[in-house]
């Protein structure tokens, strides 16, 4: 053991002098001092650091020396995982960096489910989460993604998926009063607000200053027509906001 412990303070001297590692005899690395005792995780919201560690399935008997590449491809297999790597720690840990797909919007498929940015459905329960997301509208037919654990909901829908995140980039004060995005025959999103209740019909994708634009007309409709609420701003023309307000009462 005496002897075990002086080869692992020669490697800590070694990796903080910039030394290879891998250069060391292999018979050093047989040694138990450096059989994987621990797994740690971090960068888990959703997921458990217990589910990470089942996907990961280190095997007995397993070193830091070993490649660690298989135990992150293997915790990429979670469908909720986008992206995992794994460091060494010396003398025996690896520690688990996961990057978790975040939900971004709802689908109804045909119940309502949780998906990223990419389209993919995430096996999440809304009810067990504070989600406040916007609700996706388009074709519901399911397209898996090969190869992977993965499901992929339909190409309207990742459409969809890509252009309200691409906005909650783009302005978060703005994607926080989105409440529906939906698709129209010609590939046209037509976006929901809250309040007031009115619809954004644009090509995607729509741009800051075009949504910069909508609200300055909106806010400028909403003061001039007291009697007429907007229902619609048309942004498919360019440079042009075309306003179109519900009957007004008695009308």
């Amino acid at each position: 053991m005496r002897r075990e412990r002086r080869i692992f303070l020669l490697l800590l001297a070694a990796a903080g002098s910039g030394m290879v590692l891998a250069g060391f005899p292999e018979e050093w690395k047989e040694m138990e001092i450096f059989q994987v005792d621990q797994v740690t995780v971090e960068g888990v919201v959703n997921l458990t650091a217990g589910e990470v560690r089942k996907h990961a399935a280190v095997p007995a008997y397993a070193t830091i020396w070993d490649d660690p590449a298989p135990v992150a491809r293997r915790v990429t297999e979670h469908p909720l995982v986008r992206d995992a790597t794994v460091a060494r720690r010396f003398p025996s840990t690896l520690t688990v960096e996961v990057r978790e797909r975040e939900p971004v919007a709802f689908v109804v498929d045909p119940v309502l489910e949780p998906v990223d940015r990419e389209g993919v459905l995430l096996p999440l329960d809304p009810t067990d989460l504070p989600l406040d997301l916007p609700i996706l509208h388009a074709d519901s037919e399911e397209q898996p993604v090969e190869g992977e654990n993965e499901r992929a909901a339909s190409p309207g829908v990742r459409v969809l998926a890509q252009e309200v995140a691409r906005l909650a980039d783009v302005d978060p004060t703005f994607w926080a009063q989105v409440s529906e995005l939906a698709l129209d025959p010609n590939g046209s999103v037509i976006l929901t607000l809250t309040e007031p209740r009115v619809d954004l019909t644009y090509e995607p994708p729509l741009s800051a200053e075009r949504i910069q634009m909508a609200l300055r007309v909106l806010s400028d409709a909403l003061d001039r027509h007291g009697e007429r609420t907007p229902s619609q701003l048309d942004l498919r023309f360019s440079d042009q906001v075309v306003v179109r307000f519900t009957q007004p009462r008695g009308g």
